[in-house]
């Protein structure tokens, strides 16, 4: 899921956990816990575009890493407030930078990303970083901080559940995780929310505020905490069910139009879960189009049929190139040929903005592999030379549904 959406799950982990006891610190340490599976992009920004596609969401998002980075955090945070160091100058003014950096650092990373959602949630979190760094020199560093001792075993348990409920939460996206790393590199993939679903996270982020306003002791406080978790646990079971509605439906046309099919995947489309992108992989390559949950019961979709050209991977002389992508993508993948030394890898898990089935989607995960002095390079290629004023009315218009 996206930073913000896991900030928010990290510090509901917090007030649960620990809120109690530190109050509003709880959150702070919750939102931290709850980001930092997420890091491993700071290692990506040195490798390759391949490495780094292969490396995140991998060893950080890992039971092995929750498990052992636990005990390494809950004794870090167990010193800090037994000796008392949370309490001395050096060390809050460190804290107010590192906070200001860490939402900048987020913040600046999004924008980076230069689509909308980048643009807004990125600015947010700098306004944020900045306000709360306002916030903690004025009311926090000159004044003397005295919390109730927190037990070794509850920090374990609240890092534990902070940093395990990031990696499950990502495994209901499209994107997976390596769960079980070492032991196998395969991808946890559920394929029920979209990495940004401001259904899932809205409502779960009011009920965390409201909840910052409370006394530690107060009893509004704790439920507040609670019905957070447990409105966001409901959508997500919810989008479980509307997955379920959506293969069922999909499966029932392709058996109405004899379409023989190797195996099918659902997806949502981004901001919401009633639109999805369905794709069925055939003997020659697949079908695919996009389902809303408000269509006509029984109304025939408009499909597409690509042709996969997997036999253009054998031109790719690059054996680590071609079986990471294949791997990244499940084999849910077409390739094109766009020149002599140059190809096109298009991922269908993650949809095209074809919404009117015209044959003419942009897929949204497409990477270039070229070849340059007998090396072959991969680079994603983000640039989508059609207007976005069209797309979007096409993607409300099918997600309002088929109704003739």
């Amino acid at each position: 899921m996206d930073s913000l959406t896991q900030i928010v799950l990290g510090a509901a982990v917090g007030e649960v956990i620990l809120g109690k006891k530190l109050g509003n610190r709880a959150i702070v340490w919750g939102a931290i816990a709850g980001t930092i599976p997420d890091l491993d992009v700071i290692p990506g920004n040195f490798m390759d575009e391949l490495s780094a596609l292969a490396f995140h969401r991998g060893v950080t998002h890992s039971i092995t890493f929750v498990v052992i980075a636990s005990l390494v955090f809950s004794w870090i945070a167990k010193e800090w407030y037994a000796k008392g160091i949370h309490d001395r100058k050096w060390a809050k003014i460190l804290k107010t930078v590192l906070v200001f950096i860490f939402l900048a650092g987020m913040g600046g990373f999004l924008l980076s990303l230069q689509n909308s959602f980048g643009i807004i949630s990125g600015t947010l979190l700098i306004i944020l970083g900045s306000g709360l760094t306002w916030r903690m020199s004025k009311r926090y560093i000159p004044v003397i901080q005295r919390v109730e001792e927190v037990s070794f075993n509850r920090w374990y348990l609240f890092f534990f559940l902070a940093l395990l409920t990031h990696t499950l939460l990502d495994c209901f996206t499209t994107y997976g995780t390596q769960l079980f790393f070492p032991f196998t590199n395969a991808r946890i993939a559920w394929d029920s929310i979209h990495v940004v679903d401001p259904f899932y996270t809205v409502p779960f982020m009011i009920c965390l505020i409201v909840a910052m306003f409370y006394k530690r002791s107060s009893k509004g406080r704790k439920n507040w905490g609670y019905a957070g978790v447990i409105i966001s646990s409901m959508y997500l079971l919810m989008t479980l069910y509307n997955k379920n509605q959506i293969s069922r439906t999909f499966e029932e046309q392709l058996s109405r139009e004899g379409i023989e099919y190797k195996r099918i995947f659902t997806t949502p489309t981004f901001l919401n879960n009633i639109l999805w992108f369905c794709v069925a992989e055939t003997v020659d390559g697949y079908v695919h189009g996009y389902i809303s949950l408000l269509d006509k019961k029984g109304l025939r979709i408009p499909l597409i049929e690509s042709e996969a050209n997997h036999e253009l991977t054998q031109e790719i002389n690059d054996e680590n190139l071609v079986s990471t992508l294949r791997w990244f993508s499940n084999d849910y993948y077409l390739v094109e040929k766009s020149g002599p030394e140059l190809w096109k890898w298009k991922d269908l898990r993650f949809g095209d903005n074809d919404f009117a089935a015209e044959g003419r989607g942009y897929f949204f995960f497409h990477f270039i592999v070229e070849k340059k002095a007998d090396e072959f390079t991969m680079r994603q290629n983000r640039e989508v030379n059609q207007p976005m004023g069209p797309i979007f009315k096409a993607f409300w218009t099918r997600l309002k549904g088929n109704q003739k």
